[in-house]
């Protein structure tokens, strides 16, 4: 297609936005329409996409990258509609946005963020346009006209109904610009699980070209530093090792009352968390809401939950979480951010770290620990001794025969993990400006910043001294490290799948006429309950481990007395399973071998503080 897909004014345009003149207008016409000051940097890049020149932004988690969005969109709304305060420029009378998003979460979040300034955005992800189907709605049909802002997953840039979307020439004329949210993930998940961002690349606008397309020279970079002053740097040991069932070093999140997070490389491991902490919680009233798993097998609906305490409620509680709760999440007063175990990249690091602090106004004392085992150090000390120097290259710059395996941890980790300060290693990695020019909004002339004038007080330079963490024993239900015996776990199963038939053929037919068996206790519960059956210890951690839908809720207490019936002979270890198998119980059935193939996704743990964007085409 050869028509511009918007109509900014020329380069060589009398009128320069990012003049000094012209950005004292756009500050203008922002305080105008929003609550607060933009940023210096925000109003640098919104002037220079209005010039129709593309940027580049790369800033600190929690500095408002989501605002070169929302502002630049606001500008081109407002100049639309009030054309005598640029007659000379031209844009389209109904402008519209392209934004695309890694995640639906951030997705659903921009939108409520963008809506409260008076902004239409529309979300077109797979559950957006399945919902739309069911209320006989085509949403494609929907964004034509009216919105100014699409929040679109990566895999609908590949989808019919987008292609269909961009042919339609009214539309097409309607675009003024494309914004790329978090991409810095396009070459860590684009490379790796999530290939859809390649998509990216295919977008038909000459300005993106091998992913984002920005040449040298021929784009605006807004660089600045990710270090954040106020927040203190810790790693410690976890004491025991990640496959293990008891985290006693973590005990002292329960007794803390602060607002925490904890990243888990799988979701297997944080169930294990989330299961010892609630059963090692002194108190056991609304433990519900208290400790909470956030994950992608969860229900949708016990995640909104989970996101909304986290987000809205100022009370203590903890969050245990993947990598789906790691991208362009802006929950303002979390205190500690807790990574247990080593991620594959200093990268992903940060990311999960840089959920703590974001309201400095109502956090003032943020801490970011990373749990690492014996063994970790111990990789990370031969791994760069084996290069010879911890301060040779990136990891691009090691020969590919000194480089570590996947399983081992990464360069950029090893050095982490042994530098003599973690701040100093953080900004050498990530190349930060020694200084970052001072804002002078008034936004940032009202709030108290955070400097580094004084002494580092990360672990490395001031080593904490903890006590020992007290090991708490599990009650009634025997030892954490005894699974199931291979008889009883047979019996078990037997007795999961006969309940699975019960509560099926229970159902009313005129709801579940067509819906399969497996949809009230799919075959991965199944095998979730049996593998951490010594993790159950009441009907609160077995609904967060199976995370119940709309079918198998309603017998969520019936199930939790069927497994409440094993631990007895667990803790007996006798040979009643024997038993057990061939008695009637209330669902017992013949035992049945079950082979089912079972494939447990764990989190996806990449990220970076840094945050792209490409303007005019926009993007951040």
């Amino acid at each position: 297609m050869t028509d511009t897909p918007c109509l900014v004014p020329d380069r060589a345009s009398r009128y320069t936005f990012a003049s000094p003149t012209g950005q004292k207008l756009i500050r203008k016409i922002l305080c105008e329409l929003l609550p607060f000051d933009p940023h210096d940097y925000q109003l640098e890049g919104v002037c220079k996409a209005l010039n129709g020149i593309d940027v580049f932004a790369i800033t600190a988690t929690g500095s408002g990258k989501t605002g070169y969005f929302y502002m630049y969109i606001l500008v081109v709304l407002y100049l639309v509609n009030n054309p005598d305060q640029c007659p000379w420029v031209s844009f389209p009378k109904d402008p519209v946005m392209l934004m695309i998003c890694p995640t639906n979460g951030i997705e659903e979040q921009t939108v409520t963020k963008v809506e409260k300034f008076r902004l239409k955005a529309l979300t077109l992800n797979a559950n957006t346009l399945h919902d739309g189907f069911k209320r006989k709605e085509n949403l494609w049909a929907i964004t034509k006209m009216g919105h100014s802002m699409l929040m679109l997953s990566l895999e609908q840039l590949t989808q019919k109904g987008f292609q269909n979307l961009l042919d339609d020439l009214q539309f097409w004329r309607r675009i003024v610009a494309m914004g790329v949210d978090e991409a810095h993930l396009l070459l860590t998940w684009g490379l790796g699980f999530r290939e859809a961002f390649k998509a990216i690349g295919f977008m038909p606008f000459n300005s993106v070209c091998k992913f984002l397309g920005l040449w040298d020279g021929e784009f605006h970079l807004i660089r600045r530093s990710n270090f954040r002053p106020g927040m203190q740097l810790l790693i410690r040991d976890l004491g025991c090792g990640i496959g293990g069932r008891k985290f006693p070093s973590l005990l002292w999140v329960l007794d803390s009352q602060r607002k925490t997070i904890i990243y888990c490389t799988t979701i297997s491991l944080a169930f294990h968390i989330t299961s010892y902490l609630w059963h090692a919680a002194k108190w056991k009233t609304g433990l519900d809401n208290c400790i909470r798993m956030y994950n992608s097998l969860n229900w949708p609906s016990y995640n909104s939950v989970t996101f909304s305490l986290l987000m809205d409620d100022a009370r203590p509680n903890i969050t245990i979480a993947t990598a789906a709760l790691e991208v362009g999440v802006d929950p303002p007063d979390v205190q500690d951010v807790i990574r247990v175990g080593v991620p594959g990249t200093i990268e992903e690091l940060f990311q999960d770290l840089g959920r703590a602090g974001r309201d400095e106004e109502r956090v003032d004392d943020a801490r970011e620990i990373l749990y690492v085992t014996g063994m970790d150090i111990e990789k990370a000390a031969e791994m760069l001794k084996e290069l010879g120097s911890s301060e040779r290259g990136t990891e691009d710059e090691v020969p590919s025969s000194q480089k570590p395996k996947k399983s081992e941890i990464s360069l950029s980790m090893a050095r982490y993990l042994l530098a003599p300060c973690l701040p100093a290693e953080q900004n050498r990695h990530f190349g930060n400006p020694s200084e970052d020019l001072v804002c002078t909004c008034q936004t940032c002339e009202k709030k108290r910043r955070a400097t580094s004038t004084g002494p580092c007080n990360c672990s490395s330079c001031c080593p904490e001294t903890l006590a020992p963490p007290s090991v708490q024993h599990c009650s009634r239900m025997g030892s954490c490290k005894d699974p199931l015996s291979d008889t009883l776990r047979a019996a078990l199963q037997a007795q999961l799948l006969e309940f699975r038939v019960t509560i099926w053929e229970e159902a009313s037919e005129l709801n579940n006429g067509f819906t399969p068996i497996t949809a009230f206790l799919s075959d991965n519960k199944i095998k979730l309950i049996l593998d951490n059956f010594s993790q159950i210890t009441s009907q609160s951690t077995l609904t967060a481990l199976v995370t119940p839908n709309k079918q198998l809720l309603p017998h969520i207490a019936r199930l939790w007395r069927l497994v409440e019936e094993f631990h007895p002979l667990v803790a007996a270890k006798n040979l009643a399973a024997e038993v057990l198998c061939a008695e009637s119980t209330p669902w017992a059935g013949e035992v049945v071998a079950f082979n089912t193939p079972v494939i447990l996704h764990g989190g996806f743990d990449n990220g970076s503080l840094s945050q792209a964007s490409a303007a005019g085409s926009v993007a951040v």
